[in-house]
């Protein structure tokens, strides 16, 4: 059972979308570890998850050289590690694209320092236990 899914298989394949200031892409460069990571069904609120708050992981990091790697770790299962390109302009906001996938899925991201946070609803989605369905992503990341 997976339990991130982005455009099929993908942890994730991004274009998002600055919700703020202007971002750098500079500002992107690092590794980002989730303090949260909450997934929520769109057809039924009541059902979420934040696999931070279960004792998972999530990290991602976004090197100079335009690469990507993210790791998301739930419990009992092993890590899922996805690696691909990134690049970011203020008019597609960051766009993670996953070795071999060709569609992206838009992510709203937010920079505030050494904090990033995100949300989307497109393409995403989570195993409660009874098969995929859509679901709201939001997260927190930190810098290291």
């Amino acid at each position: 059972m997976r339990y991130w899914a982005l455009a099929g298989v993908a942890v994730l394949a991004a274009t998002a979308a600055n919700c703020g200031d202007s971002i750098e892409p500079e500002s992107l460069v690092g590794t980002w570890d989730a303090t949260e990571l909450r997934f929520t069904n769109l057809a039924n609120a009541s059902e979420t998850t934040d696999i931070v708050d279960m004792g998972g992981s999530f990290t991602i990091t976004l090197s100079a050289n335009g690469a990507y790697q993210a790791t998301i770790t739930a419990p009992a299962m092993d890590p899922d590690v996805t690696s691909g390109t990134w690049a970011y302009t203020d008019l597609d906001g960051l766009t993670l694209t996953e070795t071999g996938e060709i569609d992206g899925t838009d992510i709203s991201v937010n920079l505030s320092g050494d904090t990033m946070t995100i949300s989307s609803t497109d393409g995403i989605t989570f195993d409660f236990g009874d098969g995929d369905v859509a679901v709201r992503l939001n997260g927190t990341l930190v810098r290291r």
